[in-house]
């Protein structure tokens, strides 16, 4: 609920950095959007049992805000399904029905995994995070022009999850040292303006949140590389807790599919060098968020970080099928 309260308040007084702590005052998107989904008279005027459990403390939630963030994030969780199956239609080569069988199974990876059903429908903001994430995937392997509108969405990041710059950071630094003798040179050019601008967001990320809007002192840590290294060892004993990994993996559904058809691909030989480096890439883009989840004292929630980059594990999922499918048909 504290989440929430944050996110309540941020879309009555929206573009009001100082209404609630960091991080929630710099996630400024999805409240933006609720806040016009109430402006436009977008309501749900019914008898819910959100209504009788809506105050807390001396704060009353309103209902409509409450909706208003559910509506918002589902539409975001609308259009990232658009972008997955997109994806996945045109990499389906056996299309004989005008639905993409490809497609609809991307869907479902994406709708019925652990992050769909406990994190993103619901009045936080995470359905827009990840439009965010399948956007700039699909753009980023692009090679025309639309590959450089990545930029000012990474921009756009710091501004809804600051986390999705780094992720790209790490999975453009991987491609371009392992494929680094198989790269035509605009890849690389791009890769280098891309990881700049990934280094760019990062920073202006940092200097908004460290400098010129408010942040607590007790916050400060948040945006501190030793302040997490020093968390996580502090913290280190209780990665072993049974409930603890319990509950966290339990919801984790979609990366360990997506780890484990890695393996089994790997095992019979089905990968080419790229696939592998994306793998890795990938992989170590979730180990960073899980040891900075960690690090932040996010215990059993853990795994909430990690569902910000469930379109890219089903957008990765369906890469390797395209691939394997082609070496087989060859």
């Amino acid at each position: 609920m504290s989440d929430f309260s944050s996110y309540h308040e941020m879309v009555l007084k929206p573009l009001q950095f100082d209404a609630v702590r960091a991080p929630f005052a710099m996630r400024q998107m999805t409240t933006l959007i609720a806040r016009f989904i109430l402006e436009i008279g977008i309501t749900f005027d019914k008898d819910i049992w959100f209504n009788y459990h809506s105050i807390m403390g001396n704060i009353t939630f309103s209902a409509n805000v409450f909706f208003a963030l559910l509506v918002a994030n589902t539409i975001g969780v609308w259009l990232t399904g658009m972008i997955v199956y997109t994806v996945a239609a045109t990499a389906d080569s056996n299309k004989i029905l005008p639905v993409s069988i490809w497609g609809i199974a991307a869907l479902g990876l994406l709708l019925l995994s652990g992050g769909t059903l406990f994190y993103v429908v619901s009045p936080l903001t995470e359905g827009w995070t990840w439009f965010l994430a399948a956007l700039i995937w699909a753009l980023r392997r692009r090679d025309d022009f639309w590959a450089w509108s990545t930029f000012p969405l990474l921009l756009l990041c710091i501004f809804q999850r600051e986390m999705l710059p780094l992720a790209f950071l790490i999975m453009s630094m991987t491609e371009r040292v392992c494929l680094r003798r198989v790269l035509s040179q605009n890849r690389k050019r791009f890769l280098h303006a891309f990881i700049a601008a990934c280094v760019a967001s990062l920073a202006l990320y940092v200097a908004l949140r460290g400098w010129i809007f408010p942040t607590l002192p007790t916050d400060t840590h948040q945006i501190s590389p030793l302040g997490w290294f020093n968390r996580f060892i502090d913290q280190l004993p209780t990665l072993w807790d049974p409930l603890m990994i319990r509950s966290a993996f339990f919801k984790l559904n979609l990366p360990l599919l997506w780890a484990s058809y890695v393996v089994w691909a790997m095992r019979h030989r089905l990968l080419g060098l790229d696939q592998v480096c994306a793998s890795v890439g990938l992989g170590l883009a979730m180990a960073s968020f899980f040891c900075i989840a960690y690090a932040n004292g996010a215990g059993r929630a853990v795994d909430r970080y990690v569902v910000m980059l469930s379109p890219l594990f089903v957008l990765a999922i369906i890469d390797l099928t395209e691939k394997i499918h082609e070496s087989r048909r060859v």
